[in-house]
């Protein structure tokens, strides 16, 4: 009877052991479960990532995130996201390159950016159309950085170098915008990290002061003063004469300025610079039109991008 009652305990032990040891699938669904985007902040028009834009994106796994170029083959591939909200495999490539990571894709050196994706795919630009920013030159699409595991795009002392969409976006009325977007400006004339409409709606990083970065809508455009060689998250607003502003900490007060909201139509650009010696690193950018983004709203934006990216906001 002894060993009977030894030998159903261990029996028990041996099927919780069974029970409690998780299929791999399902710890990429918990994975994926517990992933926050800005998307789960506040509700996005457009959104570009180097990481899901949501919890529902992230746990989907289909969403492409970029189209990038081996630069020895030329062959493209789509980006997957991961169920963690991250890069995962490659995907409808023109070549043989799917269900690879992006590292074996590259052969271990950096890929250029042909396309970054809207990922709330809800054609957000004029009448109805696609907002992915695309650059088919491929001496001037940015650079996937090897060295940053790629989770960097990295645009060098190009004018052209940039990713623009092909149709037009209009905010349409005189309502707010809120503007975000994760990058790192290395003394150049003018970076653009974000543009919603084309030199309008836009989060730019300056140099009439080395560390300014400014808020650009059709008028009255704000700064702020932030360390070049750094990585920074930035929540802008434009909400006319009240409420308009910039902020990068994780303790955002009141907006005090003032920004005039875009009214005329342009076409969403990342990663436009203007000085031949320049550096800009970006991550990820997007825009919320008719919202203009509470002190509280913008400090979880901040925590919870330079949490993702791991860096200190100042």
């Amino acid at each position: 009877m002894q060993l009977l009652r030894s030998y159903v305990a261990a029996g028990v032990v041996l099927l919780t052991a069974f029970i409690t040891e998780p299929a791999d699938a399902w710890v990429a669904q918990r994975s994926g479960g517990a992933y926050v985007g800005v998307g789960d902040l506040i509700t996005f028009n457009v959104y570009y990532g180097l990481r899901a834009y949501s919890n529902a994106v992230a746990a989907a796994g289909t969403q492409p995130l970029a189209r990038i170029r081996n630069t020895t083959t030329n062959e493209l591939c789509d980006v997957l996201v991961a169920m963690t909200g991250g890069i995962g495999l490659t995907s409808n490539c023109s070549g043989a390159g799917a269900g690879q990571t992006v590292s074996d894709f590259c052969g271990a050196v950096d890929c250029a950016v042909h396309t970054l994706y809207d990922q709330l795919n809800a054609n957000a630009c004029v009448t109805s159309t696609t907002c992915n920013v695309v650059q088919t030159t491929n001496a001037n699409q940015p650079a996937l950085s090897a060295s940053d595991s790629y989770r960097v795009l990295i645009t060098t002392g190009n004018t052209s170098m940039k990713l623009v969409s092909a149709n037009n976006y209009s905010n349409g009325s005189t309502n707010p915008m809120t503007l975000t977007a994760v990058g790192q400006k290395n003394g150049q004339f003018l970076a653009s990290f974000v543009s919603s409409q084309g030199n309008q709606g836009a989060i730019n990083g300056i140099t009439g002061s080395p560390t300014t970065w400014q808020l650009i809508g059709t008028g009255n455009n704000t700064t702020i003063s932030l360390a070049d060689n750094a990585w920074h998250s930035i929540v802008g607003v434009i909400n006319g004469a009240g409420a308009s502003g910039l902020c990068a900490s994780t303790s955002c007060a009141a907006y005090a300025g003032t920004a005039t909201i875009p009214n005329t139509a342009g076409k969403p650009t990342i990663t436009t610079i203007t000085n031949v010696a320049a550096v800009e690193k970006w991550r990820e950018a997007g825009w919320a039109t008719n919202h203009a983004a509470t002190a509280g709203e913008a400090s979880a934006i901040n925590s919870n991008t330079s949490a993702y990216w791991g860096f200190t906001p100042p």
